[in-house]
């Protein structure tokens, strides 16, 4: 919708100048933004100058493309489904695209410029000007102001300051949306990157109980050892705990 808004605003009429003097009405035109834009190069001296038209160039670029391309790159990243990398890359272009547009100015900047230029007396006249004037014409109040500007604002104006002011908020929501499923992508791989740490680190722990237990097999009896029984276990149990009295004991407990 802002993107059609833009593209209708921009091509209907935005505003009417007339230009008057004592002897009457001279000049009438009306433009579009997109008129506007043709005809920079026609209020210079020199229209075919580079400076000339690098300037009509940049009006046209930041005035009215930067916004149409911002639109189509937010409605791409909202129906498309991007990887993690194309989002961030999307994500950047959208923040520049947003600082880059400058329709808003641009209004704001023409609707101020043309209420001054209709308050401002270019060409003063003295009081024998006007009688002198008055006499010609036979118009007995003849105005002080030999050139008048007439402004009227049409529809294209006001769609553009519409269009504008819906970029401003719906751009910002839709940007807010696509950083929070940005940083949503981003934690889920930083969740997944520590799940599988974590797996492997449990496995490996297995891994290391399962070669302890075997060391601990390893030394104990053979599967085809005799066992002792009666006196003789008895005896070697007896020689086993005596073993195990003094200092040395004491220092394989702690050690366990």
């Amino acid at each position: 919708i802002i993107g059609a808004l833009a593209t209708c605003g921009c091509a209907l009429p935005a505003v009417d100048i007339t230009l008057k003097s004592p002897f009457g009405a001279f000049s009438h035109r009306t433009y579009s933004l997109f008129g506007f834009a043709s005809k920079l190069p026609d209020l210079a001296e020199e229209p075919n100058l580079f400076s000339t038209r690098f300037s009509q160039g940049t009006f046209v670029f930041f005035a009215i493309v930067t916004i149409h391309a911002h639109v189509a790159l937010l409605l791409f990243a909202w129906l498309a489904k991007l990887s993690r990398k194309r989002l961030m890359q999307v994500n950047k272009l959208s923040h520049v695209l947003l600082a880059w547009s400058a329709l808003d100015v641009c209004i704001i900047s023409m609707v101020l410029t043309l209420i001054e230029m209709t308050i401002s007396d270019f060409v003063p006249l003295s009081s024998q000007q006007q009688h002198f004037i008055s006499q010609i014409t036979n118009n007995p109040s003849v105005s002080d102001e030999g050139l008048k500007v007439e402004i009227v604002l049409l529809s294209g104006t006001y769609i553009l300051g519409v269009t504008a002011v819906l970029h401003c908020f719906v751009s910002r929501i839709v940007m807010n949306d696509l950083e929070r499923v940005l940083l949503a992508v981003e934690l889920h791989q930083q969740r997944s990157a520590c799940s599988g740490r974590l797996e492997l680190s449990c496995s490996q722990s297995a891994h290391t109980a399962q070669g302890a237990l075997d060391d601990a097999q390893g030394v104990g009896l053979s599967p085809g050892a005799a066992i002792p029984n009666g006196d003789t276990a008895g005896v070697h149990v007896d020689q086993y705990d005596d073993k195990k009295k003094g200092p040395a004991a004491d220092e394989s407990h702690t050690h366990v």
